[in-house]
């Protein structure tokens, strides 16, 4: 009865403490490429490139292009990996953010100092707005001028945390949502 429990008492940790991810992207605005790396335990396990489009994201990995519209509208995917993305970006609590920036127009410091001081207060507003909205511990926000070159670069930082049984609930729910989805298209095909 004693390894029962203890046997219970394990799988219960597992599945509902959170396991914490460390996320980093940077972004270059002027040539619409980005990186994502997402760290365990300060262990790099997954690295994408992507870049944006209008209403698309484009990642991709090693040897394939993956896209995903639109990642807050479920109504228009298709595949059941942006969905199951879709969900489980809405169900991962963020720990700490930090957003670092570098801003430059080529040999003006004057433009570039104003736009500095322009995406400071932008990012106070959006930032604090962020606060309101989620429930994050720590924000860290810096913006830098770049006074040689025209340059937008982005980095974001962040520790977010998430429970293996919200990832199976997600798994589930994007499941069913397909399959839903999947029965009324042919429904209505008939």
């Amino acid at each position: 009865m004693r390894i029962f429990l203890i046997l219970l008492l394990i799988v219960n940790l597992i599945f509902f403490l959170p396991i914490f991810f460390k996320c980093k992207i940077n972004f270059d605005f002027c040539n619409n490429k980005g990186i994502l790396s997402i760290f365990f335990f300060s262990f790099n396990i997954a690295l994408f490139k992507f870049s944006f489009l209008i209403n698309k994201i484009y990642i991709k990995e090693k040897k394939k292009r993956i896209s995903f519209i639109y990642y807050s509208d479920l109504t228009n995917q298709n595949k059941l990996r942006e969905i199951f993305f879709i969900l489980l970006l809405n169900n991962v609590d963020i720990k700490n953010l930090r957003f670092i920036s570098k801003v430059g127009v080529k040999e003006n410091a004057y433009i570039s100092s104003l736009l500095c001081a322009g995406l400071n207060i932008i990012s106070s507003i959006f930032f604090n707005f962020l606060i309101e909205k989620k429930n994050i511990d720590k924000i860290m926000f810096a913006i830098f001028p770049n006074y040689y070159k025209s340059d937008f670069l982005l980095c974001f930082t962040t520790s977010v945390s998430i429970n293996i049984f919200m990832i199976i609930y997600c798994f589930v729910l994007s499941l069913s949502i397909k399959l839903r989805k999947e029965k009324i298209q042919y429904g209505n095909n008939k």
